[in-house]
C-alpha cells in the first residue's frame, strides 16, 4: 500500500506564532539547506512526495519550489502568511488563499489543487473555510486532524480519506489510531521525533489495515540541528525543539518500512 508523504515547505520562523509576520525579513533564511537534505533522500529513495508551499515562500525563493517541481513533486499550497484559519475572517481567509494559489502557480507552472493550512487550523470553529477552498478551485484538502490538540483538532472527524458532506472537496486527514481515550498520531512531524520508530512503524501499519492509505508530514526545520533558538514558552520550545537530531534517522527507516507517494497519486492515480 502507498502511503502520502507531504512536506511544509517553509522555513523555521514561519511556524512560530510570537514571531510576527512583518518580521520575518529580520530572521536567518536556512530553508535551502535543510530542504536539500529531503530532496536527496527523496532522489535516493525514488519518492514523489507532496509540498504545501507557504507563499510567503514561493515569493521570496521562488528557484526552490521550481526546482521541486522540475522533480516531478506535487505542489499544493500551505496558505500565504502561516496564520491560524480560526484567527482570519472569511474574507481574509478567502484573500490568503488566492494571493497564495496564484503566487505558487505563477512560480511553479503547475495547477494547484491541494491545501493544508497552517498549524492545521481547520477546526469546527472553523470549517466554513472548506467553502472557501472548494470555490476557490481546491480539490483536496490535509488540515484536519482527529485528535484533540491546544492549537488544533476534530476528535471525531473520520480518520480515513472522505468527501466533505455538501461540496465535495476530498478531506486527508491526518493519519491517528486508538481510541477515544488514548489517541495516538502517526503522521510524523512533532510526534515522529517523540515516539519511539517501533511505534510509530506499529501505528503506520495498523492505520493501513484499518482505514487504507496514511499521510505523514514534516517541516525543513525538523531536520536541522543547529536551527537558531529563541526564547518561547515551554510548550512551544518542545514543539520546535524536542529530539529534533532524531527526525533524519527515523524518516529514513520510514522510507524503507513503506511505500511513499504524492497525495496525488494516492488520490488520483496521477
Amino acid at each position: 500500500m502507498k502511503n502520502a508523504l507531504s512536506v511544509d515547505l517553509e522555513d523555521w520562523y514561519n511556524g512560530i506564532l510570537q514571531i510576527r509576520y512583518t518580521d520575518w525579513h529580520l530572521y536567518e533564511h536556512r530553508l535551502e539547506k535543510n530542504l536539500s537534505k529531503i530532496i536527496e533522500l527523496l532522489d535516493r529513495h525514488n519518492i514523489r512526495a507532496t509540498f504545501f508551499v507557504l507563499g510567503y515562500i514561493a515569493e521570496k525563493f521562488p528557484s526552490l519550489v521550481k526546482m521541486i517541481a522540475e522533480k516531478g513533486h506535487e505542489i499544493a499550497s500551505h496558505g500565504y502568511n502561516h496564520r491560524p484559519v480560526f484567527t482570519l475572517s472569511s474574507q481574509e481567509f478567502r484573500e490568503d488563499v488566492l494571493r497564495a494559489k496564484k503566487i505558487i502557480e505563477d512560480v511553479s507552472g503547475i495547477k494547484v489543487s491541494g491545501y493544508r493550512a497552517p498549524f492545521f487550523s481547520i477546526r469546527k470553529d472553523s470549517l466554513w473555510a472548506l467553502d472557501i477552498l472548494k470555490e476557490t478551485g481546491f480539490v483536496y484538502d490535509s488540515s484536519i486532524f482527529p485528535v484533540k490538540n491546544f492549537l488544533y483538532g476534530i476528535p471525531d472527524a473520520p480518520r480515513k480519506i472522505y468527501k466533505i458532506e455538501g461540496n465535495g472537496l476530498i478531506e486527508f486527514p491526518l493519519s491517528v489510531v486508538g481510541s477515544s481515550g488514548m489517541v495516538m498520531p502517526v503522521c510524523g512531524g512533532f510526534y515522529m521525533r517523540a515516539m519511539p520508530y517501533n511505534m510509530i512503524k506499529w501505528g503506520l501499519s495498523y492505520f493501513n489495515k484499518k482505514h487504507g492509505p496514511a499521510i505523514v508530514y514534516l517541516h525543513p526545520w525538523e531536520l536541522d540541528i543547529d536551527k537558531p533558538k529563541i526564547k518561547m514558552k515551554l510548550k512551544w520550545k518542545i514543539i520546535h525543539e524536542y529530539n529534533i537530531g532524531s527526525m533524519g534517522n527515523k524518516l529514513e527507516r520510514l522510507v524503507k518500512d513503506f511505500q511513499f507517494t504524492s497525495i496525488k497519486e494516492v488520490l488520483f492515480n496521477e
